[in-house]
């Protein structure tokens, strides 16, 4: 008899001791995996070649990256950019989102020049302060006056979307899930009827 039929035929004698057992090492390292944490891996010094070069002059040099936002204005009928009610719409948002404190770098399509082809719509462009990889958690405000500003405008369409803003969608959907998953995937075992 070999040692896979031994250990076969012991847990068939011993069923509820091998099964407790299995239980009892998959707890183990569930606990052992959640207290060692995670290493996030940086996409761009996992490549090879120049991507990595980069990757680590930038990190060498202390430079971080920020996350992009957008906000889009678009007429929903007829008008364009050159539009008085567009230009309102346009000024109102560079300075909403400048009044929350916590974007650097917004500019105006006014200055940019970035309209639509059709010049219906336009896009405002900043950056969330700080670390890019938790501005997700910060964006909220500025969502908010982005909103804000949408309901001040009707007659145009006004919607933010970038980096941060995406992260927090994301974290808002499957954040909650994410952590009952890791509960929920062990296997339950139901007692068998009589």
């Amino acid at each position: 008899m070999g040692i896979a039929a031994a250990m076969g035929g012991w847990s068939a004698r011993h069923r509820w001791t091998a099964v407790g057992g299995w239980l009892l090492f998959v707890l183990l390292a569930i606990f052992i995996g959640q207290s060692a944490g995670r290493v996030d891996v940086n996409e761009d010094k996992s490549m090879p070649g120049e991507v990595n070069q980069a990757a680590t002059i930038i990190d060498n040099a202390g430079l971080k990256g920020a996350a992009s936002e957008m906000v889009l204005i678009q007429t929903k009928g007829g008008g364009t950019f050159a539009d008085p009610t567009f230009r309102a719409a346009v000024n109102d948002v560079v300075h909403s989102v400048k009044a929350t404190g916590k974007v650097t770098a917004v500019t105006s399509p006014y200055d940019t020049k970035a309209f639509s082809a059709d010049h219906r719509s336009a896009l405002v462009r900043f950056d969330m302060l700080g670390d890019e990889t938790t501005a997700g958690d910060r964006v909220k405000p500025v969502l908010d006056v982005v909103d804000q500003a949408q309901g001040r405008h009707p007659d145009l369409k006004i919607a933010e979307f970038g980096d941060a803003s995406a992260d927090k969608a994301s974290n808002d959907a499957f954040g909650s899930d994410f952590a009952t998953a890791e509960f929920s995937a062990v296997a339950k075992s139901e007692p068998k009827a009589s």
